[in-house]
């Protein structure tokens, strides 16, 4: 792709981007080694699929907030790697305390809660959800092979939204953050510089 098709694209979907962050982006795009990375992980295709072929059923799931449901789809999902994803009425919740709070301006977030009560099939549904309003996301899985300086230029851009599985030391970022985290996790020292930002807890209920 050459700069200025690449620019006009960029511009659109990131308009306060400084002329450094577009041509640190591009340079990026053009990488090989990026490109590798990105194919790393095949499973997190699958979650763009459903988000591609099952949009409009996804935000009106958000919209109906007094019932549990499912997603399904013929290959495993990314992190739970599971082809089916169980959709509590909480994560629904959960999910619009995330959104109202981040519009007024609160940044950082923890969901925690015991090891196995659903932090990382939550963090999926949010990253769903954010996928199909056309939000750019970061998701950072336990398991990340990629670096902090592949998507510096996109987490330094106020509308991306960081999110953080099981990490005990996320990234430091302006962007709104969103760490799942279990509470063994959060008592490491690791932690630490992440809390000092006092970020938002949410409990996650059996």
């Amino acid at each position: 792709m050459e700069f200025l098709e690449f620019l006009d694209r960029y511009l659109k979907h990131f308009p306060e981007a400084t002329p450094e962050q577009v041509n640190k982006a591009f340079q990026i795009s053009k990488s090989n080694e990026f490109d590798k990375k990105q194919k790393l992980n095949p499973l997190f295709e699958s979650i763009y699929n459903i988000v591609k072929s099952q949009k409009d059923q996804l935000l009106e799931m958000q919209q109906d907030q007094q019932k549990n449901n499912v997603i399904e789809h013929n290959e495993e999902l990314a992190v739970i790697e599971k082809k089916i994803l169980y959709v509590r009425k909480s994560y629904k919740n959960l999910y619009d305390q995330l959104k109202k709070k981040s519009g007024c301006g609160l940044k950082k977030f923890l969901i925690t809660g015991t090891s196995g009560i659903g932090k990382s099939c939550f963090l999926v549904y949010v990253l769903m959800q954010l996928l199909c309003e056309d939000v750019v996301v970061i998701f950072q899985p336990l398991d990340a092979c990629g670096t902090y300086n592949d998507f510096e230029f996109l987490l330094n851009l106020t509308t991306t939204w960081y999110l953080a599985d099981g990490k005990t030391s996320p990234e430091l970022v302006y962007e709104t953050t969103v760490v799942s985290l279990s509470l063994n996790g959060i008592a490491k020292k690791d932690f630490q510089e992440f809390d000092k930002r006092h970020p938002i807890q949410y409990y996650m209920d059996p």
